[in-house]
């Protein structure tokens, strides 16, 4: 039975018009374009903004974010946002964002990211605009590109699934505790995971935990 709504599906489509959109430019005028369209949107803009003001603070791994010193660092893509409407996913999804608003977590994402969810239906949107409080949107990087190459270039995803491969990088650039997503075809998956963390260490960075929401909510002791 198909699904009223598919928040992974979601992302597959909008990333397969992204990549068309952008085809062609260099990764520096694809970031250029995205951050200039991402501040002049009227929703996403304000996010932008303070990010790119707090770009300039040192923060510790794991403190500091969301002023609270033991909010864990957690990298979310675009899946976890839509799973808050996806019957499959909303209860995990909800419940991982009920700790992101009690300061469990701090969400990390990047611009990418943000694009992405810009073209969400506009729920989607709406429940974004509500967690900007408790998100940090990262700078891009030729470091976090090469990394994301390295990936592609070792087969473990196709450049069809490059977002999906930015969004490893800059996870494990940023040194975050942990990446969540619904996307178990290119991220949430066994094989995946190891094949990241290998290139990972012969690129002289640290391991990447990778999770669904499900795993990393608090459940009460029953």
């Amino acid at each position: 039975m198909k699904k009223q709504f598919d928040c992974v599906e979601m992302k597959n489509e909008i990333q397969r018009k992204l990549l068309a959109e952008y085809e062609g430019l260099s990764d520096a005028e694809r970031h250029a374009r995205i951050e200039k369209e991402l501040l002049a949107d009227p929703r996403f803009g304000p996010i932008l903004r303070r990010s790119i003001e707090q770009r300039n603070c040192v923060m510790e791994a794991s403190a500091g974010y969301g002023g609270n010193r033991h909010s864990l660092k957690v990298f979310v893509d675009t899946s976890v946002f839509g799973g808050c409407f996806d019957a499959e996913f909303e209860k995990e999804s909800r419940w991982f964002f009920d700790e992101v608003q009690a300061g469990r977590f701090y969400v990390i994402t990047t611009g990418t990211v943000m694009k992405e969810l810009s073209k969400a239906p506009e729920r989607v949107c709406g429940f974004v605009d509500d967690m900007m409080a408790h998100m940090k949107i990262l700078e891009p990087s030729a470091e976090i590109d090469a990394l994301r190459d390295a990936y592609i270039d070792a087969g473990i995803l196709e450049k069809s699934s490059l977002d999906d491969a930015e969004h490893i990088a800059a996870a494990t650039i940023e040194k975050v505790d942990l990446l969540v997503s619904w996307n178990f075809k290119h991220i949430v998956h066994f094989d995946k995971i190891r094949a990241y963390n290998g290139i990972n260490a012969l690129k002289g960075y640290g391991n990447i935990d990778i999770r669904s929401p499900q795993e990393v909510i608090a459940y009460d002791d029953e």
